[in-house]
């Protein structure tokens, strides 16, 4: 506690020296969706007050000591504690972030299907990859699944080549803001949370769950975009010019759709919903989390590595995963249509904030670029999400409290 040497008279006090065991919050590290939140580091000045606790506060050879000095014979216990239920939802409490995160990732992936195909027409050959969801008709039996049926979330045909062409001249006039806009592209490199924590004004010791939530969320639209990447295998803008120069280093997969819109606007979509009838609800709190999302993802066209179509493609795939994600955490009953994206139709047209979601709706963007085929998609509530959607809800309705 270095801003308390002035205070001499403390130096008595060296006890509060044994307490570094702050340094345990460092498991939250294993979210890596809270990595923007560069406030956490923050809490290392804690560290100097070491007599808290410690994760680990001694060595093997002091514990071996103690135990011997203070346990004595071996006695048996007299009375055993009651197991816990199996797959009940207040267990989640009990396990560690990391954990309930892979918890989190199992429930929401295992019920996603990403399938890459081409469909040829009279006219024209289409790259394409769809997104869906398996609803469980009937209940499982003996631990298996029966009557899965899969639903359609999202369509996304790709864009050819022409239409690339297209796009980088967007790409190269947008590098005319970089100046201004590299601090924020540099801190957008990982997870965007923080960006978003400004808007909600959301604060990690008083939101903890609301923070694990948005992880979870971005981490579940990271796994699916990344696999669509694969399935449509879209270049990026310095593979069609030497000009274009990216002020980052260009990521090592696809370019269609943006992870960075996907996961951007999912988190947006989440949070919007999530603080509905909570109290913690801020004038415009929907258009700027919409405006935050889009922003971010338009750095990534600034920055070079990116097209616009991308992140048009990125926005409705980010959309509809963050209502899916609403729905499996039992945070409402959206509509579940289908959503399609046609790259062919993109042309020379930019991507701008406010072109996909309207007075908290999705909408269609014209040109018939995305459409919307409206839709009652069954979706199976999952335990483990509900209950880290009520913890994140309780948090907020505290605070607006």
């Amino acid at each position: 506690m270095t801003g308390l040497t002035g205070l001499t008279g403390l130096t008595g006090l060296t006890g509060l020296t044994g307490l570094t065991g702050l340094t345990g919050l460092t498991g939250l590290t294993g979210l890596t969706g809270l990595t923007g939140l560069t406030g956490l580091t923050g809490l290392t000045g804690l560290t100097g007050l070491t007599g808290l606790g410690n994760s680990a506060p001694a060595s093997a050879t002091s514990l071996i000591a103690t135990r011997d000095g203070i346990a004595g014979f071996w006695d048996a216990p007299a009375s055993m504690p009651q197991p816990l239920d199996g797959e009940a939802a207040r267990n989640m409490g009990k396990w560690s972030t990391i954990v309930r995160s892979l918890v989190f990732d199992m429930e929401l992936l295992s019920r996603v299907a990403v399938v890459g195909y081409r469909k040829t027409s009279s006219s024209q050959s289409d790259t394409m990859a769809t997104v869906s969801h398996l609803h469980m008709n009937a209940p499982a039996e003996d631990g298996v699944p029966k009557g899965a049926q899969y639903h359609k979330l999202v369509d996304i045909i790709r864009p050819p080549m022409d239409v690339f062409r297209q796009q980088l001249t967007l790409v190269a006039n947008y590098a005319d803001l970089r100046a201004d806009r590299a601090s924020e592209i540099l801190d957008q490199v990982g997870y965007p949370t923080g960006f978003f924590a400004t808007v909600m004004g959301l604060h990690p010791e008083r939101h903890g769950y609301v923070m694990e939530l948005v992880a979870a969320c971005q981490k579940f639209a990271s796994h699916v975009t990344i696999r669509v990447k694969h399935a449509l295998a879209c270049k990026r803008p310095d593979t069609m010019s030497a000009e274009i120069q990216p002020i980052i280093r260009t990521p090592a997969h696809g370019a269609l759709p943006s992870g960075h819109s996907t996961e951007a606007f999912c988190a947006a979509r989440v949070l919007l919903e999530l603080a509905q009838g909570t109290g913690h609800l801020p004038d415009r709190l929907e258009a700027m989390l919409m405006a935050q999302a889009a922003r971010i993802a338009i750095n990534r066209t600034v920055a070079g590595v990116h097209f616009p179509a991308d992140s048009v493609a990125g926005a409705m795939l980010g959309l509809a995963l963050g209502e899916y994600f609403i729905n499996r955490a039992g945070g409402g009953t959206l509509q579940l249509g289908t959503a399609t994206f046609d790259g062919n139709a993109m042309g020379s047209t930019d991507f701008l904030p406010g072109d996909l979601f309207r007075n908290g709706q999705r909408t269609d963007m014209d040109g018939g670029i995305v459409t919307l085929q409206a839709g009652t998609s069954p979706v199976d509530v999952s335990a483990p999400l509900q209950w880290l959607w009520n913890e994140a809800r309780r948090e907020l309705e505290d605070a607006a409290a």
